[in-house]
């Protein structure tokens, strides 16, 4: 029985060396193996490649010619340049000078009042009626616009402690029959007076209004100009005194 197991044992020992050996000759030549890769056989001489036959190639589509414009036709050396047309030239503008307009005579500026104070203004004198410094006043006139006297025109004084103090024109027949005065101190002083007109501006009115612009009057300690003479005139022309 051991005899057998030792032979089997052999045996096997003996296959598996052979088997080895075989491994590595296969493995050094895989040709060997009948399970090898077989060599690519050899090709002798030329290869008859078969000639393709001609295969007939549709013609490309051939584009369709774009259309070129035809050349302009040249005016010059330079090309169809167009010379624009003149524009029209506007005509000249004509400014109208207007005649000279006739100047005529200045329009007098109308008074507001029908009288004014003459253009010598405010006089100072010496009163003729009095001697020496015991007296201190002012008198005048009323004109008309050719130097005739208007009497019955009211005389306003105030100032000076005076108020609305009223004379007449007509009432100093030594200035004249349209003379007026106007009694204000028996001395010589300083002071400040108005004096103004009042009288109807129109025959058809009843009572008095302002009829002059009112007239600033300084008196000083002077005796020699103890008197303002103020003298009126008419400054409208068409006006006639009530």
């Amino acid at each position: 029985m051991d005899r057998l197991w030792n032979t089997l044992t052999t045996l096997t020992l003996a296959a598996a060396a052979l088997v080895s050996i075989g491994y590595v000759v296969i493995f050094v030549s895989p040709s060997v193996s009948p399970f090898g890769p077989k060599p690519e056989p050899t090709l002798i001489g030329l290869i008859n490649t078969p000639t393709p036959k001609n295969t007939a190639i549709p013609p490309t589509a051939t584009s369709v010619p774009t259309w070129t414009p035809e050349a302009s036709p040249t005016t010059g050396p330079t090309g169809p340049t167009r010379t624009p047309r003149p524009t029209n030239t506007s005509r000249p503008t004509v400014y109208f000078t207007p005649r000279p307009t006739k100047t005529g005579s200045p329009t007098p500026t109308i008074h507001p009042f029908p009288f004014q104070l003459v253009e010598d203004g405010v006089r100072f004198e010496s009163y003729p009626f009095v001697s020496g410094c015991a007296w201190l006043g002012m008198g005048g006139e009323v004109l008309d616009r050719e130097g005739e006297p208007i009497p019955g025109v009211s005389v306003v004084l105030n100032g000076g402690g005076l108020q609305n103090i009223v004379t007449q024109s007509g009432n100093q027949s030594g200035f004249g029959e349209s003379g007026w005065e106007h009694f204000v101190d028996n001395k010589v002083k300083e002071g400040d007076f108005t004096i103004q007109l009042w009288h109807r501006w129109y025959a058809s009115e009843t009572d008095n209004r302002p009829a002059s612009e009112v007239v600033q009057v300084h008196t000083t300690k002077d005796c020699r100009s103890n008197m303002a003479y103020i003298v009126f005139e008419v400054a409208w022309d068409d006006y006639v005194a009530p």
